[in-house]
């Protein structure tokens, strides 16, 4: 699915618990996905991973890349649409991940997770 700005439609993947990301494309990490693949299927770790964690934060990007950081957490902004952000956090971070447990935003959570080639 197309990662086009002015369309959340990932943002729906947090209540879909049973879809996730479990792919994205270009997928060799040289520059920002342009488009995300879901099913229903759970990743796994492969090694190499960029993991996609969505928020509702109102805070400015920078802000939120801070504390993730201080989390320990290496994000990057990947997009925002519809009042959500979305955001690529370095290798395989599960979505119980207590260095989640502080981030901003009112509803977040890891949508998916896929590998870089």
């Amino acid at each position: 699915m197309d990662l086009a700005p002015g369309s959340a439609w990932w943002g729906r993947l947090l209540a879909e618990p049973a879809l996730r990301v479990v792919a994205a494309l270009p997928d060799h990490g040289a520059g920002h996905p342009r488009a995300l693949m879901v099913q229903k299927a759970a990743p796994g770790p492969t090694g190499d991973d960029r993991t996609f964690w969505a928020t509702d934060s109102a805070l400015p990007d920078a802000r939120v890349v801070a504390m993730l950081a201080d989390a320990g957490l290496a994000a990057e902004p990947l997009l925002a649409a519809g009042g959500l952000k979305l955001f690529v956090l370095a290798g395989y971070v599960q979505a119980e991940d207590g260095r989640l447990a502080s981030a901003p935003g009112d509803l977040t959570g890891v949508i998916g997770a896929a590998p870089v080639f």
